[in-house]
């Protein structure tokens, strides 16, 4: 089968919808599916939506090959300030970010080449493009949006068109099913097939290698925060919880990932908490961290699932994430939550889990056993591929 995948960012961007297009992606290429990606040059989230930000070298030439899958990559264009103007009084403010004429033109290209055309992420104006392309090229059209329910620009009435006319949906939660029901998606369009990792192998050695670079002595419990630092992750909400949490000795907090222009505006709280910046880390190195955490704390105001707990559990490090419906399924039993935007309630939260280490440890059980159950690459992508042979003709089905 031949696959192409439209997404904005591709590896090594970081991001939900980021990781699953790689992992998805890899998984068909490494099944002898012919795929390729068209995305941007774009890693940093202030390449997306900041015109001063300078847009960093991603790759050798316009064309990579990584892991079987080919990857192109597009140069980052902003609509102009007529445009803009135009696009803010349709309230398309998703669409005055990075786009590219190159990206849709490079997409209608190969989509005649292609058997299905996969788009990936909204509200952003290239999962259209790929619309375009898919129709244009006479394609199935197949769509992981990653809805965050309670993001306006998701429900915007252009992303409602958009999923009228996808042939089929993914979704990652049976709340991210309902909610798009309620925006009148068919039922027989949306395949629920969650999130999945590829667990790494973390030594004891490198936990503790990992907490005395990070000067953190022994018996001082280490919380961790891993992604994106924008104000979607709510890490203002965690800053302003820092004060009131009472354990001693009183935590550290490590931040790792790719900061914005937001982040930067954003001062952490002088008390007795120490917090600790990190960039954005490598996959081994990412698992270490989380390794050598003892809570995992993800306070976004809204996900479509949280790719992070699974890498958590995976690492052996129980995860305290928001109260929202995406987040409550995606945790289940095997972590806690907290009130959105309710830093009492987080301190609250985060005091209690590191008083507990025996339930910690049992929650770690109970996620590793939610991955082998459901979030492994051989158990969602097969759950794709059947989606798409639904969709295609029956000379490519075989």
């Amino acid at each position: 089968m031949r696959i192409l995948h439209v997404i904005h960012r591709y590896s090594p961007a970081i991001g939900g919808s980021e990781s699953w297009c790689a992992g998805i992606a890899r998984w068909q290429a490494d099944r002898g599916h012919e795929v390729t990606v068209v995305t941007l040059r774009a890693v940093d989230e202030d390449e997306l939506w900041n015109s001063a930000a300078p847009v960093g070298p991603t790759a050798v030439g316009a064309t990579d090959l990584e892991r079987g899958v080919r990857i192109v990559r597009c140069p980052v264009g902003r609509p102009g300030p007529a445009l803009r103007a135009m696009l803010g009084r349709l309230d398309l403010w998703a669409w005055t970010g990075a786009a590219s004429a190159e990206l849709a033109a490079t997409a209608i290209r190969l989509a005649r080449t292609c058997d299905i055309v996969h788009a990936h992420t909204i509200p952003l104006v290239h999962a259209h493009m790929a619309w375009l392309a898919a129709r244009l090229a006479r394609r199935p059209l197949v769509l992981t949006p990653h809805f965050h329910a309670a993001d306006p620009a998701h429900r915007h009435a252009a992303v409602r068109w958009l999923f009228r006319r996808a042939d089929r949906i993914f979704v990652m939660t049976g709340a991210e099913r309902t909610a798009l029901a309620a925006h009148d998606v068919p039922a027989t369009r949306l395949v629920e097939v969650t999130n999945a990792i590829t667990p790494l192998a973390v030594d004891a050695a490198a936990r503790e290698a990992a907490r005395r670079a990070l000067g953190i002595d022994a018996g001082v419990p280490l919380l961790c925060f891993l992604g994106r630092k924008a104000q979607t992750k709510g890490i203002d909400v965690l800053f302003d919880a820092l004060p009131l949490i009472r354990h001693r000795p009183a935590p550290v907090l490590v931040l790792a990932g790719p900061a914005t222009a937001w982040y930067r505006t954003v001062t952490p709280p002088i008390c007795e908490v120490r917090v600790i910046d990190v960039p954005a880390l490598r996959e081994a190195a990412k698992s270490t961290l989380l390794a050598a955490a003892d809570l995992l704390v993800l306070p976004s105001r809204h996900e479509a699932f949280g790719i992070v707990f699974l890498e958590a559990w995976a690492a052996g490090t129980s995860v305290l994430g928001t109260d929202v419906p995406a987040v409550r399924e995606a945790i289940g039993d095997a972590g806690t939550t907290f009130r959105a935007d309710d830093p009492a309630d987080l301190a609250a939260r985060i005091d209690a889990a590191l008083a507990d280490p025996e339930e910690r440890a049992r929650q770690v059980i109970r996620g590793r056993r939610r991955i082998e159950a459901a979030h492994t690459w051989d158990r969602v992508g097969p759950l794709v591929e059947a989606a798409y042979r639904s969709v295609l003709r029956p000379d490519v089905r075989a």
